[in-house]
Parts: C-alpha cells; structure tokens; sequence
C-alpha cells in the first residue's frame, strides 16, 4: 500500500473530541503507516495541526489514492482474534474502518472498548497497540505543557477525570452526571490508597468544579485543577489533560468515556482505574 494513504476526516459533522478521533488514528496506524487527519479550522476540536506533528496531517495536495477511513474504536486486528477474549460492552457497533478495503484486517467478533482491566488484554494486543502510541509524534507545546502541570509526586497522586458531558462541543448527549458518585469513589480510591497525597482534576466544565474543591479543603487534601494558560488552544487543553492524568498511578473517570481510555491507554496501561457511570 505504498501508494496509499488513509485519511480521518468529516469528525466535526458528529461532534467528536479528541478521544474518538486518536482512537480511530490508533486503530489506522495498526495497519498502515501512513494516516493522516483532516483540520477543521472552525471547529473547537479540528486543528489537528496543532497537537500533531506533520506527517500526520492531511495537506491539500497528494500523489497518493485516498481512503477515507472512520472508527471510534480500537479495533482488533484479524490476526489477534485467536488469542483475545472479547470484551463486550455498551460499543457493538462492527465495522473495522467503515472502509469495506481493509475489512480482511480486522476482527468483526473482538472487542476490547471501555475495558481498563490490562489482565483482559492479551500480551500480544496490548503491546501492540503501546507500540503503535508511541509512534504518535506530538508537537513540543504539547510535551512542554504537560511536563509544567506534571509537578506533583508521581507514586502518590490521585488523577480525576470529571466528565458533566456539557463540555464546549457536546449538546443534547443523554448520559446521567452526578457529583456524589465522583465523591463516594474518590473517597473509596483514598481508602484503598492512603499513599495518596494529592488529587488532580481535569473537569470538562469548570462551571462544575466548586463540589470538588470544597471536598478537598474540608479533609485537608492537596489538590489542583488542570487549568488552561493563554495561548493554549481548546484541542490542546484536551490532549494536555490526558496526558497528564496519564502519569497518575491511579485515575478515576467515566467508563464509558473515550477521553478515560486516553488516558488508560497513552498511560500505556499502567495506571489504576476506577470508573464510574
């Protein structure tokens, strides 16, 4: 497929973020080096261009013959579905890349979307897919932002990810958000943790941040929210926050988020999850 290129494009017409479209980008790769994404400019989450370095972004002008290919999962490959269990969950939806070209590629009977147990991972896939992250280049603000908010002790810090699904890009999404339920796990996560020192939030709108931080100062917890700098575009506070809620040793977030499996899976699977609904 030398002559071929992949292209993501037309995301902005559903309104993903950035957790949607780095796991179709992940889900490519495993298949062809050559992937790129399309910028849309005028869409909060659409200057891929910004995040990424070139050679993943789509220019206007190619030699090549595009294939236009769209997933929000990370899909097993045809080869792998002999050892991986499938996982299944509330993402059933089957259809490799919605590309019928590169359906030999992959498994139609293997899932593994919304799992954050890496036990339930075979060896063979979840090293596969590592591999393939760590061959995502990201442009140097996004490694210099996360190195600057990551100034907390690494082996004690507590990561929350806070999903209220009314961030900037989503409208009408029916899925329930109940403080009370990050609260009671947040307090569950410390009692099974004592090590824990320091608590990082990432919330998707600020609006909802007061219980948390009123939770913090009544026990005497160190805490900070990742906030946005000047400068720092809505695409790149995303992928920052992801990133650094990656390096926490234990992480909390909606299970049924892709923004929470960023975060599992670019924290190579390392990291320990409790999610909630």
């Amino acid at each position: 497929m030398n002559n071929v290129q992949l292209i993501i494009k037309d995301y902005e017409k559903d309104g993903l973020g950035i957790g949607n479209v780095l796991k179709n980008l992940i889900s490519a790769l495993r298949i062809h080096d050559d992937v790129v994404i399309e910028c849309v400019p005028d869409y909060c989450y659409g200057a891929y261009d910004q995040i990424l370095a070139d050679h993943h972004i789509a220019t206007e002008h190619t030699t090549k013959e595009r294939e236009i290919v769209k997933t929000a999962r990370l899909l097993v490959l045809r080869v792998e579905e002999g050892v991986q269990e499938d996982l299944p969950s509330e993402e059933w939806y089957m259809a490799g890349l919605n590309n019928p070209r590169f359906h030999h590629c992959f498994s139609f009977s293997k899932r593994i979307d919304w799992n954050y147990d890496p036990a339930r991972i075979h060896p063979l896939v979840r090293e596969s897919i590592i591999h393939t992250i760590r061959g995502i280049t990201f442009r140097p603000i996004i490694h210099q932002e996360v190195e600057r908010l990551s100034q907390f002790p690494l082996h004690s810090t507590l990561g929350v990810s806070i999903r209220t699904w009314k961030a900037s890009h989503e409208g009408n999404i029916n899925r329930t958000y109940d403080p009370l339920i990050y609260l009671e796990t947040m307090e569950r996560a410390l009692q099974e943790h004592p090590e824990i020192q320091t608590i990082v939030f990432s919330i998707d709108n600020h609006n909802y941040r007061e219980p948390y931080e009123a939770w913090c100062k009544e026990r005497g917890i160190t805490y900070h929210v990742l906030e946005k700098q000047d400068g720092i575009l809505d695409i790149q506070y995303a992928l920052i926050k992801a990133l650094t809620l990656a390096r926490c040793p234990y992480v909390i977030g909606n299970r049924i988020s892709s923004f929470t499996e960023l975060i599992f899976w670019f924290g190579e699977c390392k990291p320990v999850m409790y999610t909630v609904c």
